[in-house]
């Protein structure tokens, strides 16, 4: 249904790099769900943290991550883009 790459950067803390959904669950229920259980995988590996990049001008991932969990932490400008960085901690405090 979705898909995601990712980047570790030490043991604690991944990148999530590039992902999206097929064309059958794009725009559905389903492909939040894929999303969420993603990054629910990524905490049962260990991790405590994720990170991620995403342009100012994608509305929907925005709201996307958001709803998921995302705090937006920072912002960044790269070839003419601007985009706007992103934290999860998965440890809970």
């Amino acid at each position: 249904m979705a898909y995601m790459t990712c980047k570790e950067l030490d043991s604690e803390t991944v990148y999530l790099q590039y992902g999206g959904a097929f064309p059958s669950s794009r725009g559905t229920i389903n492909s939040f769900k894929s999303y969420m259980l993603m990054l629910s995988h990524l905490k049962e590996q260990g991790y405590e943290r994720a990170g991620t990049y995403i342009e100012n001008t994608n509305i929907s991932m925005l709201k996307f991550a958001l709803k998921a969990g995302w705090l937006i932490t920072g912002v960044r400008t790269f070839k003419g883009s601007v985009l706007l960085e992103l934290q999860m901690e998965f440890k809970e405090s």
